[in-house]
């Protein structure tokens, strides 16, 4: 199947009305400084054959993203802002993961605005853990997709034995959890408990919904956690960060885009079968279905030309929890400065 990554990219970074005032408007409000702590990055060469299953879902949008991809990105996203961003290759079951950690190590050489997250192999634990202890990684990155079926639960794409190895180094991992946060709340917190010295960053806000009578119940359980954080990447749930603010603090919360797939446009919308899903502006995507699409559009009544993408959308419902819960400007500034570079710098000790 062709995956038009450059094509994809093309369209996404030709904003429209609403993606440039909100542009200048949220970058008006964040700090000089941004650590993006969730960021993908990977050559064509080392996407050897993806899963059928990956094709169908959003997940492959962009299986391949160079350094010149992202150099282009961050220009068009954040202007003059000084971005440092973590990097990690494709978490995807179809990757060569070697290959993909040795670009890894190309794109970071020489270049500190790049930040060198390995990509864990969980069918080769002497090979990930080797890795860890050469002390070049600042950071783990594990995802359910890479087994397939997917992994169900934390243990089988975090074995015991790499897990070992994370804590013995103190190192930070970039945690997708595999049904979310309220469901893999027992799991984590036995885990994080065990394995004190490791960092666990819960990618995507843990997937928090704020119609779940358990989000405000699982943001409590983890608040006595230290070892416990949660990323913002693509979440835009403002009253969930609201809630997490109040509960937890900024200290326990960091930013991530998830670029590429932060560029993606879309607007969260839940079929009776098969659940929440994405109506994108873009029916050229390869797992788009385009009756599917129409649907939703007939359904909620939205232009998704006008749709903002993800990046724009997450930012905009991080800044607006920021004010809601900190009315002084002087105290929004801290807390910005702390979620946009000091946690993230204190967590990867950079």
């Amino acid at each position: 199947m062709l995956i038009e990554t450059e094509k994809y990219l093309n369209n996404a970074l030709s904003f429209n009305a609403q993606e440039r005032e909100l542009h200048d408007l949220l970058l008006a409000q964040l700090p000089q400084l941004i650590v993006d702590i969730h960021t993908h990055t990977g050559r064509q060469q080392d996407v050897v054959n993806l899963h059928q299953e990956l094709l169908l879902s959003k997940a492959s949008t962009y299986p391949y993203f160079d350094k010149q991809n992202h150099l282009e990105t961050r220009q068009a996203l954040w202007g003059e802002k000084q971005i440092r961003q973590v990097v990690f290759g494709f978490p995807l079951n179809g990757v060569d993961i070697v290959s993909a950690n040795l670009h890894i190590r190309e794109v970071c050489n020489g270049d500190s605005s790049f930040i060198p997250f390995l990509l864990g192999n969980p069918n080769d634990v002497e090979y990930t853990s080797g890795e860890i202890k050469q002390g070049f990684w600042k950071g783990l990155k594990v995802y359910p997709w890479q087994l397939m079926p997917p992994a169900k639960k934390i243990v089988d794409f975090l074995p015991e034995a790499i897990l070992r190895s994370v804590a013995d180094t103190h190192m930070a991992i970039m945690l997708h959890l595999p049904n979310g946060l309220t469901q893999d709340l027992p799991e984590l917190t036995q885990i994080a408990q065990r394995f004190s010295r490791a960092k666990f960053m819960v990618a995507h806000f843990g997937f928090l919904r704020k119609d779940d009578p358990e989000t405000i119940v699982s943001l409590k359980a983890i608040k006595n956690y230290n070892n416990i954080i949660l990323d913002t990447s693509v979440y835009d749930d403002e009253a969930v960060f609201t809630s997490a603010f109040r509960i937890l603090g900024p200290e326990k919360i960091v930013y991530g885009s998830d670029q590429p797939f932060n560029l993606i446009r879309g607007e969260t919308v839940f079929h009776p079968i098969l659940g929440k899903r994405t109506m994108t502006d873009n029916l050229d995507y390869h797992w788009v279905d385009k009756e599917e699409q129409l649907q939703y559009r007939c359904d909620s009544g939205i232009n998704p030309a006008e749709l903002p993408n993800m990046h724009f959308s997450s930012l905009n419902a991080l800044l607006t929890a920021i004010e809601i819960t900190f009315i002084q400007k002087a105290e929004q500034n801290l807390v910005k400065e702390m979620i946009f570079n000091k946690n993230a710098a204190v967590l990867l000790g950079i």
